[in-house]
């Protein structure tokens, strides 16, 4: 199938929304991810990923004949990915306007509409029923002494110290920068995530983010380790019988996919333009995140 409409290419907004998305992820690319460029199976709604649940090294004696294998093992996690978009409706002047800048727009749109669903997707996980440690401070106290709190709690918890990073609300990362205890190597992110990254010693990654939505456990936050979540992502099968161009733009490193789709309502006498994802979260180890809550 031809990829463009009335010059605007697809093929050009697949590969700058999936850029986007790359920049932008921030925390979701910290944790346990299956991305793959396949489809999902005919019927299947779900899938079955794994986390490590507890892993313990080799041991050896003199009186072994080979290495032993202490117990390692790995859990079942099952994850219902949910197709994130963003729909366009175009009509005749807006496509006689610049491709270049119409393209910028709708990869910019639909990206940030993906990134959007799939943080709040994370952030509807975070809860205390899942997750029962805790740091309580009021978002205006938050400091670095909070960090290290959770980070204690997490490393005696085990396996969740490997990728440590803290996800805060724009507030509760201006109390943090206003902390008094200072530490060095405060950098912003040179790949213009638009997210502010900073590397904290001891304490890895700091991500501000816009959306750490409020919920009834008065959540502003939380320190996690990368096993935390069990993130999935396929490419999003064509609907049977659609009639109109399609282009999926796949991360060649990750698997991540993008995939962006044209058809003209004739009806109406508009393009339309979608750009969307398929993605799920599910809840990881529950020692791997301790919460921040301001009460």
């Amino acid at each position: 199938m031809a990829n463009s409409f009335g010059g605007i290419s697809l093929t050009t907004i697949g590969d700058k929304a999936l850029a986007i998305v790359k920049r932008k992820v921030g925390p979701l690319k910290a944790y346990t991810t299956d991305f793959s460029d396949e489809f999902m199976a005919p019927g299947q709604s779900a899938i079955t990923t794994r986390l490590w649940s507890s892993k313990t090294a080799r041991t050896f004696t003199s009186s072994d004949t080979s290495y032993t294998r202490d117990d390692s093992t790995s859990t079942a996690v099952t994850v219902t990915p949910n197709i994130l978009y963003n729909k366009a409706d175009i009509n005749e002047l807006a496509a006689s306007g610049s491709p270049v800048r119409l393209e910028d727009e709708l990869a910019m749109v639909g990206a940030e509409s993906i990134v959007a669903g799939a943080f709040s997707a994370i952030n509807a996980l975070v809860l205390n029923a899942t997750y029962a440690q805790k740091v309580t401070a009021t978002v205006a106290n938050f400091g670095f002494d909070d960090i290290v709190s959770a980070r204690s709690t997490i490393i005696a918890g085990g396996l969740g110290g490997d990728g440590l990073h803290t996800v805060v609300s724009a507030a509760g990362y201006a109390s943090l920068l206003g902390s008094t205890t200072v530490y060095p190597q405060i950098q912003a992110d040179s790949m213009g995530s638009g997210n502010i990254v900073a590397e904290f010693p001891g304490l890895g990654k700091v991500y501000e983010v816009a959306t750490v939505a409020a919920n009834a456990e008065n959540l502003y936050g939380w320190t996690a380790g990368r096993d935390a979540f069990a993130l999935v992502a396929r490419q999003p099968r064509i609907p049977k019988g659609f009639h109109g161009d399609v282009y999926t733009a796949v991360d060649s490193e990750t698997g991540l996919s993008i995939q962006v789709r044209s058809w003209f309502d004739a009806d109406n006498g508009l393009d339309k333009l979608w750009v969307g994802s398929l993605f799920g979260a599910s809840a990881g180890r529950a020692a791997s995140l301790v919460r921040y809550v301001t009460a």
